[in-house]
């Protein structure tokens, strides 16, 4: 009988600890903390107008003409855009005029087309602080 015994006991003793051990690391790695302090905070953006656009769109015979807003988390940024203007609206004519008119116009288009400049605009400044790039006004004809 005592074999029996101290087998059931460290059966019972593993399970405990194998709860034990699931519960910390569900409450290091998948619980968020509850506190008040861990509320998200407000990120400060600013933003620069890169102004209207207007070109053709490939060989499509189809127009592109809409205006661009270029946003980003750090104040001195928009100063950079400011003094790289020229090569940045060139690169954005290159993306608009290269694009397939299908492609464009399908559902992750303009998404795809965002993601490009925002990540030439950040090569272009040597900034990583690009935090989205908005087609505030655009129309495809």
């Amino acid at each position: 009988m005592d074999n029996k015994k101290l087998a059931i006991f460290s059966i019972a003793v593993f399970v405990v600890s194998v709860l034990v051990f699931a519960t910390t690391l569900y409450l290091v790695f998948f619980k968020a903390p509850a506190s008040a302090d861990s509320a998200p905070k407000k990120i400060d953006t600013y933003k620069y107008d890169l102004g209207d656009f207007s070109t053709n769109i490939g060989s499509s015979g189809r127009y592109f003409k809409g205006k661009i807003v270029i946003e980003t988390t750090n104040k001195k940024t928009p100063k950079l855009i400011e003094q790289n203007v020229e090569p940045i609206r060139d690169h954005i004519l290159s993306v608009l005029i290269s694009q397939d008119i299908k492609t464009m116009m399908s559902e992750n288009g303009i998404d795809n087309i965002k993601k490009d400049i925002s990540k030439k605009v950040a090569e272009i400044i040597g900034s990583d602080d690009i935090s989205n790039v908005y087609f505030t006004d655009y129309i495809i004809q």
